[in-house]
């Protein structure tokens, strides 16, 4: 019986042994399978993106300082003078190589989809690829969104315009702020190029991909931006100048949850205008027929244009969905990538961009726009500031109107008087006492052609070292009409009063426009 139990404890303990032997085994070939996973996340991408340094006031500041003082006690005209600061690149540059890639065929041209593309093999999805020359190496910024838990190695198949087969640059992965609790994250995945740019590319996970699931144009191409060796900020600030003057956008993030209301789209979009601004762009992500009625007629007015954002989350139920089918677990419809997309989308366009959702309005204090504003703004010697940022304070956002805001027929037959009930920013004029404190819920005017990457109130990583400036109250800040618990809306606001008649006949005349649009333009209602 003794024999027994130990032939039965001796072999026991060898099928151990054995079964560890093999887990390590097929570990080390995993590792070996794909050496590079883990590199293409680099610390250096890390350690690159540091959050928004805000200058405030008169005290004395340094580049890696965060001051928080009163806003209130701002004197701009005492504001320090910057010197300029030395031109670097937030990112280092990718490997480069090439690869015999005699199978894939090289696509004649190219046009934007404006549609989410799966990666082969790999849950991925990608939007647009933008070049980025601003530093001294050229490098491919695709935005896109992957699941955080498993990211693998991807592959940019870039084609150029004399060449006859792609050349392959393994991408790495550049994570974007703020991804919350979700499975998924928007990121950049960042391609270096050198030599001649490509205008398409592909994202594969093989480093040759004959048939790959995606195509993308490059974008941005035709600006030649490439600063020189040790070059000042000013230098690229003169190479990066948009042809148009003091160019104003504003970029919303995607329309969700079929949006309806149409009132809060025109009287945003006309009240921007009353500003100075010269675009606005709409991201499209689930609406009703009418409300894609009333974003065409907008673009054929000239003062929006709308992108296409159908990706398939849980504020969309529609749209692009993963490689297996379900929908994406992403923060608020891929936001991030979002406000990425429209800051690349309109670098070299837009001398200023604002981000703003559709309750939200920066409204100057101490001028009539925002062109005298930032104006008064460049006078006052500190135009080398990347951002203007503008302290929150909320405003009742009671909506008095006396028909339904979905509804153009019967909006159309109000009057001036209750047309004027229906908007918001004229309305009502009660907010709050006191501003979010810093650095809460800050709304930002940028230069885009300084920014690396936004996150949603603040700047998570500027290009040249550059700063925000927090704007003192009495210059400007952000009108927002949203019921916040902590908020008493005692002080009485007028600022917007001059521009009440100027809302309510633009308003009119865009819902009088519309009904011939609504009768000619047939959408069905995204469900």
């Amino acid at each position: 019986m003794n024999n027994c139990l130990r032939r039965y404890l001796f072999v026991t303990f060898l099928t151990a042994i054995f079964a560890a032997c093999y887990v390590i085994r097929w570990q080390i070939a995993a590792i070996a399978e794909e050496p590079s996973t883990k590199i293409n996340i680099k610390k250096t991408d890390a350690l690159a993106m540091t959050t928004s340094h805000d200058v405030s006031t008169h005290l004395t500041h340094t580049k890696n300082s965060r001051i928080k003082t009163d806003p209130s006690s701002y004197n701009v005209s005492q504001l320090p003078k910057k010197e300029n600061p030395t031109f670097t690149h937030a990112e280092k540059s990718t490997t480069t190589r090439t690869h015999s890639c005699t199978l894939a065929v090289k696509p004649s041209t190219t046009k934007e989809s404006q549609t989410w593309q799966h990666v082969q093999e790999r849950d991925v999805l990608v939007f647009s690829a933008y070049l980025d020359q601003r530093g001294e190496n050229k490098i491919i910024r695709i935005i896109s969104v992957a699941n955080r838990s498993s990211l693998r190695p991807v592959h940019c198949q870039m084609w150029t315009p004399l060449s006859e087969r792609p050349i392959i640059i393994e991408g790495r992965y550049l994570m974007m702020p703020e991804p919350h609790a979700n499975n998924y994250s928007a990121y950049f995945i960042m391609c270096n190029v050198s030599g001649a740019s490509p205008y398409a590319l592909s994202v594969s996970a093989k480093p040759c991909d004959p048939e790959p699931f995606n195509l993308l144009q490059v974008l941005n191409l035709e600006h030649k931006t490439q600063a020189p060796n040790n070059g000042t900020a000013n230098d690229m600030a003169g190479q990066v100048k948009s042809v148009h003057d003091k160019r104003i956008a504003v970029c919303v993030p995607a329309l969700i949850k079929k949006h309806k209301d149409l009132i809060s789209l025109l009287e945003f979009v006309e009240l921007h205008r009353l500003l100075g601004v010269d675009k606005v762009f709409l991201y499209n992500s689930s609406t009703t027929s009418a409300t894609q009625a009333v974003l065409h007629h907008l673009q054929q007015d000239g003062i929006v244009e709308v992108v296409q954002w159908q990706i398939n989350t849980k504020e969309t139920r529609k749209g692009v969905g993963t490689l297996a089918g379900i929908r994406v677990d992403v923060h608020y419809a891929a936001q991030l990538a979002c406000i990425q997309d429209c800051l690349y989308r309109n670098m070299y366009s837009y001398d200023y961009i604002a981000f703003n959702d559709l309750d939200e309005f920066i409204v100057p204090h101490k001028h009539n726009t925002w062109k005298e504003m930032l104006t008064y703004l460049e006078k006052e010697h500190i135009d080398s500031y990347g951002a203007y940022g503008f302290l929150n304070f909320f405003f009742e956002p009671k909506r008095l109107c006396s028909a339904p805001v979905d509804n153009a027929s019967a909006l159309q037959k109000l009057n001036d008087t209750n047309i004027e009930r229906c908007l918001l920013p004229t309305h009502n004029r009660l907010r709050s006492d006191k501003p979010m404190p810093v650095p809460r819920r800050i709304k930002n005017i940028v230069k885009p052609s300084k920014i690396n990457i936004m996150g949603i109130h603040h700047i998570e990583n500027f290009l040249f070292g550059y700063q925000r400036l927090v704007m003192p109250i009495e210059v400007g800040f952000m009108h927002h009409f949203k019921l916040f618990a902590k908020s008493n809306y005692t002080v009485k606001d007028d600022t917007l009063l001059p521009f009440q008649s100027s809302l309510v006949k633009a308003v009119k005349n865009q819902l009088q426009n519309l009904l011939k649009t609504l009768t000619t333009f047939v959408i069905n209602d995204l469900t």
